[in-house]
């Protein structure tokens, strides 16, 4: 069982890298738009102002780049700067494909873990490699490290979990991986807390020792938000983890102030600069308004921050339900398919770089083109992509039945409260975002629970376990390991 785990997960992660080499070595690294942001903290943090000790160009900027992101990937960039010089970005993206290799391999042992089906593994792998994880990982995007952490760490604890539970040692590697990918992006420091009752049903049985590998879990996982609140302390004078509120909390409010309502009136400075700033309420108007309130009123990014945080939680409290309106909206039905579309995220890859989607890129565009012509090709290559787009309906399907299929299934089924801890994971992700600002990409470091928990529901299907198919997805004996309900 432990071969053809590695085995199949190896080939996985190879097919996977040997679509992002070819792509690299037509395109080279993508820079997508975040891409400068990224890079020009680095060179805040780096540069003569003393940006990593010092206030950097906080005085200067209306965006300071060394606080609007988090400081984990602008140290990696300059780190391989100086490893590689003028190829740096070969470097960190070589480095990227290289830990997504991993993730995908540990992944598809932990799904063999967790279903005893080689079928499902190979599916549920192949879905996570072919995600939009195609997309961000020959990207200078601090995404794509941070979701291969975060696999790694599910993987840990799907895996220990069902192999008699986990110890003290994985459980402060599932924290360290958890704190380490809080340093790449902030969002974590919120994320990581629905990891909790994960790695409560991954641990040995026993409550001194889940409550020992709790804390031990904990240490790392909290140190990483906590240094950085009081580095940025150091830096400024105030504790925050970045400033990137001052773009994503002024972009929710964008559509109520296209339809009129006085979000921005909560502050006559604000009510001001917004108009000046805004005429067609788009999110390059943001900027604008950050520039507004920078140059004659001397707000900083820290207090810009907390600015844009103030009036967006007013504009919840004043507006409740145009809000949820709003996050609501952000939440696209065509996010079902989104678990198994490897063929238009291969297609997706050179978006940033040529600017629009090629032809199969958009599914739309492609059923059009097939049923208005004659090419046979355009056809066969409709067809896959709507097989894949149902087997991802399939998988957000057995995703939404998880919890009910787990708790039918709690004292049959040893994975099944790993299964149920995992789930809140993917609702929580989308969530959170959707309240601000709400990105395919932001799914990616989400889908390894989403396919874990799906897995494990197919796997209870009546009589799937039992077919024997080929040799490759033949099932493995179910047996009664992990931990006691």
């Amino acid at each position: 069982m432990a071969r053809s785990g590695v085995w199949h997960g190896a080939v996985v992660a190879a097919l996977a890298l040997m679509v992002q080499g070819w792509w690299l070595w037509q395109l080279g690294p993508v820079l997508p738009p975040d891409s400068g942001s990224f890079i020009a903290a680095a060179r805040e943090l780096a540069g003569p102002g003393g940006g990593f000790v010092g206030p950097g160009r906080l005085h200067e900027a209306a965006l300071a780049w060394s606080f609007y992101r988090a400081p984990g990937y602008p140290l990696l960039i300059l780190l391989h700067e100086a490893l590689w010089g003028a190829s740096w970005a070969w470097g960190l993206v070589g480095l990227q494909l290289l830990l997504a290799g991993a993730a995908t391999v540990a992944f598809h042992r932990a799904l063999l873990a967790i279903t005893l089906h080689r079928g499902l593994a190979l599916f549920g792998s192949l879905a996570q490699a072919g995600s939009f994880a195609l997309v961000v990982h020959p990207a200078i995007l601090s995404d794509s490290l941070y979701a291969s952490l975060l696999c790694l760490a599910l993987s840990l604890l799907l895996r220990g979990g069902m192999e008699g539970g986990v110890g003290l040692r994985a459980a402060f590697a599932v924290g360290l991986l958890l704190g380490l990918a809080t340093l790449l992006r902030e969002v974590g420091a919120y994320l990581n807390l629905l990891w909790i009752p994960l790695v409560l049903a991954a641990l040995r049985p026993g409550l001194r020792h889940r409550a020992v590998g709790l804390v031990v879990f904990a240490a790392p996982m909290l140190a990483a938000p906590l240094a950085l609140l009081a580095w940025n302390a150091a830096r400024t004078g105030s504790p925050f983890l970045t400033t990137v509120g001052q773009v994503v909390y002024f972009q929710a409010l964008l559509p109520l102030a296209a339809r009129g309502v006085a979000v921005f009136a909560t502050d006559p400075v604000l009510a001001q600069a917004a108009s000046q700033a805004f005429a067609p309420f788009t999110n390059v108007e943001v900027v604008a308004l950050n520039h507004h309130l920078f140059q004659p009123y001397a707000l900083e990014a820290p207090a810009l921050a907390r600015l844009a945080s103030a009036t967006w939680r007013y504009a919840w409290a004043e507006h409740p339900l145009r809000m949820a309106g709003g996050a609501l909206a952000r939440i696209k039905a065509h996010y079902l398919f989104t678990p198994f579309i490897p063929l238009e995220n291969f297609a997706l890859v050179p978006l940033w770089t040529e600017g629009s989607p090629r032809l199969l890129a958009r599914f739309d565009r492609l059923m059009r083109a097939a049923l208005a012509g004659t090419d046979a090709a355009l056809v066969a290559l409709f067809l896959l992509a709507a097989l894949c787009r149902v087997a991802g309906l399939a998988l957000s399907a057995a995703f939404l039945a998880t919890p009910v299929v787990a708790a039918r299934a709690w004292r049959q089924a040893p994975g099944a409260r790993l299964a149920l801890a995992c789930w809140p994971i993917l609702p929580a992700t989308l969530g959170l975002h959707a309240l601000v600002h709400l990105e395919i990409r932001y799914f990616v470091p989400a889908m390894p629970a989403l396919l874990a928990a799906a897995c494990f529901t197919l796997a209870q299907l009546p009589g799937l376990s039992a077919k024997p198919g080929p040799w490759f997805l033949r099932s493995q004996p179910r047996t009664p390991q992990g931990n006691a309900p």
